[in-house]
């Protein structure tokens, strides 16, 4: 009767481990990629907004000579 109940206990932990944990694993990583994603697009964002916002200062689109 013990031992019974530590296997169950055991398989409790088992289950709730493997259904528990993976799957917030999963979804961290996902989360993980999204939230990397979504930095990158601000990052591009911020880089075209800083663009168009010194592009009516003629002093930055001055040419260069190749």
């Amino acid at each position: 009767m013990v031992l019974f109940e530590h296997s169950t206990i055991h398989c409790f932990f088992l289950f709730t481990f493997f259904f528990l944990y993976f799957p917030i694993s999963l979804c961290s990583n996902y989360f993980q990629m999204k939230i990397k994603t979504f930095l990158e697009h601000v990052e591009e964002f911020m880089a075209f907004t800083q663009y168009t916002l010194l592009l009516p200062q003629p002093q930055h689109y001055i040419m260069q000579p190749v």
